[in-house]
């Protein structure tokens, strides 16, 4: 889960520099559940894997608060919440080196990506002097990660395998 950039929805407002506002949300939740092909080449004391992965993608974009005064009039801005699916697509690349016959240390790396697209999102926007204004809209987000790791690996069943 992944916060939202406070500056960033104050730029969309420009407020003064001595102004005060407060800026709230929820967070950013992404999920996926991917599978694909596997494939593990030994190399002496390595062993190379690589993977290719696909499947359903879930986000959360959050709704968001902001207000403040503009002059002596309080601004209030609020965006509504909204959830997507998607395809989620990527690939992995990991390296293991073999200690012994049955420990090793493995480095991973994996790339995921996902395109997502927010329907039916509201944003509403009023002032204490009585100004109400309500806009609908979409919005399309492009959603990446990398992932990085590295660990100690027990080895079962290798008993037969020469190093």
């Amino acid at each position: 889960q992944n916060g939202i950039c406070s500056r960033g929805l104050l730029a969309t407002i420009q407020p003064n520099p001595n102004d005060t506002w407060i800026v709230s949300s929820d967070k950013w939740a992404v999920s996926t559940l991917i599978a694909g092909p596997y494939i593990s080449i030994p190399l002496n004391r390595f062993t190379l894997d690589a993977r290719l992965l696909a499947g359903p993608a879930r986000a959360v974009m959050p709704a968001t608060l902001v207000s403040g005064y503009v002059g002596d009039v309080l601004l209030t801005r609020r965006t509504s919440s909204s959830r997507s699916t998607s395809t989620a697509y990527g690939g992995g690349l990991s390296v293991r080196y073999r200690l012994g016959c049955t420990t090793a240390i493995q480095l991973n790396g994996d790339y995921t990506q996902s395109a997502f697209q927010f329907n039916d999102l509201v944003s509403e926007s009023n002032g204490s002097n009585g100004q109400f204004e309500r806009m609908n809209y979409r919005a399309d987000r492009l959603v990446r990660t990398i992932n990085v790791s590295a660990g100690f690996v027990f080895l079962f069943g290798n008993r037969n395998r020469p190093f």
